[in-house]
């Protein structure tokens, strides 16, 4: 029947004797027709009526019909159903899949964004705060 057919993915033609398939990286919409998944959404196999949202750290790349969603690289993050990873802020930095970047550490900037770790500061120089930028001490001080 019509609906066993769009519960396993597929179309059925006019007089129900037929499932079709849709492709990978659609969904069968309105029982008529196949589309395909929209930014931030994949399907291995057809689904039916929605495809499945990436989860953070994960994204399409920019593209529809996609049948996986790939892993934010290094330096990159994702809160999930997004077409593309957003490189991280200045003063901050990820690992690979991340759902968001981390603050450099006292001692650690980074003056870059899409940075997948955060320098450590030179000498006698620190950081604090934003770890944007590393600061020399005031004379007679120091960092520790």
């Amino acid at each position: 029947t019509k609906d066993e057919c769009i519960a396993r993915g597929l179309l059925s033609n006019v007089d129900r004797t037929v499932c079709t398939p849709c492709d990978s990286g659609n969904f069968v919409f309105k029982r008529k027709e196949c589309l395909p998944c929209t930014y931030g959404r994949y399907a291995p196999t057809a689904t039916k009526d929605e495809c499945i949202a990436c989860v953070p750290g994960y994204a399409t790349n920019n593209v529809t019909g996609s049948n996986d969603c790939i892993a934010c690289e290094a330096g990159k993050f994702s809160k999930g159903l997004v077409s593309e990873c957003t490189a991280c802020s200045v003063g901050k930095s990820s690992d690979n899949a991340m759902s968001y970047c981390s603050s450099c550490l006292p001692g650690r900037y980074n003056d870059l964004p899409g940075q997948s770790f955060c320098k450590d500061c030179a000498g006698s120089l620190y950081s604090t705060g934003n770890g944007t930028v590393c600061n020399r001490c005031e004379r007679r001080y120091y960092y520790s």
